[in-house]
This record gives C-alpha cells, sequence and structure tokens, in this order.
C-alpha cells in the first residue's frame, strides 16, 4: 500500500509554515490531488491498536487478534454500549480514496465473554448542561471517576454517558454527578448490570 506520510515527515513538514504562502498551498494541493489519484493512504502502514488489560498493570495490543483492525485510513473513534449489555462497543469512520472516495461508518460489537459485573450511568443532554460534569462511583475499593467533556476525541464526540467496571462486587456505596456549578446529584439505589439514568433536576 502506498503512502504519504513517509513522505510528509520527511520532506514536506519542512515546506509550511504559519505564514500565508501561496506556492505551498499550490504545492500541498498538488501532492493531494497525487496520492488521492495514485490510490494512496496518508498513513498505510498504520495499523489500528487495541489495548487490552491482561488482568494487572500490563495491556497488549490485541486488535488483530480481536479483529479490530480495518484497512481504510480509520481517524474517527467512540466507544459506547450500543445494545445495552454493558461492554463497550467501538464505532469507527473510515475513508478509502480507491478504486473510489468512499466513507464508511463501521461498528465493531463486542462479543467477549463477559469479565465481570458492571454499572452505567446516562445522562439526559437536553434537560440539562453536562459539559464538565464528573460522575463518580463510591465502592468498598474506592472511587471511579468519568469526566464527561465535549470535545475528548478527535472529530467526533462520546455520549454523556459513564461505564464503570465492578468485576467481582455486586453493591456500590455511591453513585453521583458533580455538576460544573458545584451541585451534585445523588442517583438513589443504583442497579448493577443496568444502565441508570440521571435523576430528575
Amino acid at each position: 500500500m502506498q503512502d504519504y506520510e513517509r513522505q510528509f515527515w520527511v520532506h514536506d513538514i519542512f515546506v509550511g509554515s504559519s505564514a500565508n504562502d501561496p506556492v505551498a498551498s499550490l504545492y500541498f494541493g498538488s501532492a493531494h490531488t497525487r496520492r488521492v489519484a495514485e490510490g494512496a493512504s496518508y498513513g498505510g502502514w498504520q495499523s489500528q491498536g487495541l489495548f487490552v488489560n491482561t488482568g494487572g498493570v500490563d495491556y497488549a495490543d490485541g486488535a488483530f487478534l480481536l479483529g479490530a483492525t480495518v484497512p481504510e485510513d480509520s481517524q474517527n473513534l467512540v466507544a459506547d454500549d450500543l445494545d445495552g449489555d454493558g461492554r463497550l462497543d467501538l464505532v469507527i469512520t473510515t475513508f478509502s480514496a480507491w478504486p473510489e472516495r468512499r466513507p464508511r461508518l463501521r461498528v465493531l460489537r463486542n462479543t467477549l465473554t463477559d469479565a465481570g459485573h458492571w454499572i452505567g450511568l446516562r445522562l439526559d443532554s437536553l434537560r440539562r448542561s453536562w459539559m464538565g460534569a464528573r460522575v463518580r462511583l463510591q465502592t468498598s475499593r474506592g472511587v471511579q471517576t468519568r469526566w464527561l467533556l465535549t470535545g475528548d476525541s478527535y472529530r467526533s464526540q462520546h455520549a454523556p454517558s459513564a461505564h464503570f467496571g465492578l468485576g467481582t462486587l455486586t453493591a456500590v456505596e455511591k453513585l453521583e454527578i458533580l455538576w460544573p456549578d458545584g451541585s451534585r446529584s445523588l442517583v438513589k439505589t443504583p442497579q448493577i448490570d443496568h444502565w441508570n439514568r440521571a435523576p430528575n433536576f
């Protein structure tokens, strides 16, 4: 597979500058047209990585073994539980330039064997701004926190939700939302292995 990235980092990065340069713009425009005409990828030799926890503090790249590598350029990625089974799925947009220019939306459904209990919380984005909110889970093993932010992924946005893995735990002590204005919302009787809804506010 042909790629443009090596040319860019070895040569073209030194052509550009922060000043408006019509000659450089013409050069980069022709380089882009040439790359598309040749069916080349920007970074064709890069493969996607999917790091899997090996049971402690270490991670291993399991993308190929788990079927999470795709041949097209991939830049947009979000993780969400699309089917409500507690396992986070992946949504990827890809782009291929040859034999025709074609974007694709790929959904990689998580079918891994159940690794333990979990709890989730979904916020209603229409009822209150969730930007900058924190979801805080307290269990007998400590505290886990998820930040809900805008612009948290390149050219894509995660849903206003928080997912927590619990392992063998079957109970939680507290699940709450810490809003940017300093107020808090407590989720009463949160259900394990279930997507909970944020309380009315």
